[in-house]
């Protein structure tokens, strides 16, 4: 994909606080404080892509939103139709870091792609309590990216 690093990035609970207190998310508003900041000090140096699950008509409705807000900060936005998709979707894209707010997400990705806590923290995950300590993430090292094609069947075509 590129000779920078990947940062792979949730959306829910991580770019946009959670409307319906950590179940599904509606929002497609960029809200969480510090995010918008942080992301263009990460994209000097890494390519960052938003790896979310929603359905399809949300999906459309973030893209937008993303386009309209932080155009071409995102290198990709890929949105995987089943939670379970974003670590072999990480794989793909030869991500370092992948953000999400969901263990169970975090559980499913596989080294050398580490999985990054977003919100809390846990012994079993590096962590990003909030946006403010964002540094942690500027220690990436490119991976090597895997087969596109495994990708169609995984995510949504927009």
């Amino acid at each position: 994909m590129s000779s920078r690093p990947v940062i792979a990035i949730d959306f829910g609970g991580v770019l946009s606080v959670h409307d319906r207190g950590g179940s599904e998310h509606f929002k497609t508003d960029l809200d969480m404080p510090g995010c918008i900041d942080a992301l263009k000090l990460l994209s000097v140096n890494n390519d960052l892509v938003l790896v979310s699950f929603c359905g399809k008509s949300r999906a459309f409705e973030t893209k937008q939103s993303i386009e309209q807000t932080i155009p071409g900060l995102f290198k990709r936005l890929i949105f995987v139709k089943d939670k379970k998709f974003k670590g072999k979707v990480c794989s793909v894209i030869g991500a370092s870091f992948m953000i999400d707010d969901r263990e169970e997400v975090l559980d499913h990705i596989v080294d050398p792609c580490v999985p990054v806590l977003f919100g809390s923290s846990n012994k079993n995950f590096t962590c990003l309590e909030d946006w403010s300590s964002f540094e942690i993430l500027n220690t990436g090292k490119c991976l090597p990216t895997g087969d596109e094609s495994t990708l169609t069947k995984l995510v949504y075509q927009l």
